[in-house]
């Protein structure tokens, strides 16, 4: 008859894991004057909003990480969080046994399983709190961008009236952002 052996079985499992997530958007913007003023006009707008502009393309780092870019020229905005990060799990099993020889490359396989998958699950529950905070990000991001867009329309209508003839009178309701021009032709 054999004597049952209680073995212990530890495994860590490390992975470096990248986590990405994004939200492209379209930026509806009046093309009132020409698109290169426009252009410069939007560009102008998000300066004055904190966005750093380069290249054609405003980007802010917004609080918890999340990147916004705008694609001035393509009117195209693009919300997403990138994050690096080094994920430890360790497992650790009793395994009975009937046997002296200790533990095995199974039992160390069957451990080393199931820190991994333990180590997917908690990889999938961060990506789910990053596309959580992108999707919130969005919401909180749609009130100033349709503010900027009112704000750059309001200045290219302006501009244009300007071109048509004498402005007489601009009045403003900031309530509704209504915007009414007289211009004597």
């Amino acid at each position: 008859m054999s004597r049952p052996y209680v073995i212990r079985v530890a495994e860590t499992v490390r992975r470096h894991v990248v986590l990405e997530d994004g939200v492209e958007a379209r930026l509806d913007v009046l093309e009132v004057l020409p698109a290169e003023d426009m252009t410069a006009l939007l560009e102008e707008e998000l300066t004055r909003r904190g966005f750093a502009s380069s290249g054609g393309v405003a980007t802010r780092v917004e609080p918890g990480g999340a990147v916004v870019r705008v694609d001035v020229a393509a009117r195209k905005i693009h919300v997403g969080i990138r994050e690096a990060k080094d994920l430890e799990v360790t497992v650790e099993r009793a395994v009975r046994t009937y046997e002296e020889q200790g533990v095995t490359d199974a039992h160390r396989a069957t451990v080393r399983r199931e820190g991994e998958i333990r180590l997917d699950e908690a990889r999938e529950e961060r990506r789910r709190e990053v596309t959580a905070a992108i999707e919130q990000r969005v919401v909180d991001l749609r009130s100033e961008l349709d503010d900027v867009v009112v704000k750059v329309t309001q200045e290219a209508l302006r501009r244009r009236a300007g071109q048509l003839g004498e402005i007489q009178s601009i009045e403003e309701d900031a309530e509704t952002g209504s915007l009414t021009i007289r211009v004597r032709v």
